[in-house]
């Protein structure tokens, strides 16, 4: 299992909202979302899975499976959810 946390008052956990809003709509992609228990913390538990950081330097052999996995979350429909848009969410940048 992967345990992931924010404490309640962190300015950003509503991150966590969205992800366990997501994750139903994502499990052929991503670990399944187990539980969340919200208290003072926010936790989130996700089934475990084998893996590591991908490579991202030239040449490396991770860099197409990245662009397959890139290219596989193109093709998921969108759920209707009320997540942000993306012009909303990276206007800082």
């Amino acid at each position: 299992m992967f345990v992931k946390g924010l404490h309640r008052d962190y300015p950003r956990r509503w991150n966590q909202d969205m992800e366990a809003l997501i994750n139903p709509h994502v499990t052929d992609l991503a670990p399944r979302l187990l539980w969340r228990v919200q208290d003072e913390w926010d936790l989130l538990g996700f089934e475990a899975v084998q893996g590591r950081h991908a490579d991202y330097q030239p040449g490396s052999p991770d860099l197409p499976k990245v662009a397959r996995a890139a290219a596989e979350l193109s093709r998921t429909r969108c759920p209707d959810l009320p997540v942000k848009q993306a012009e909303h969410r990276w206007r800082e940048y």
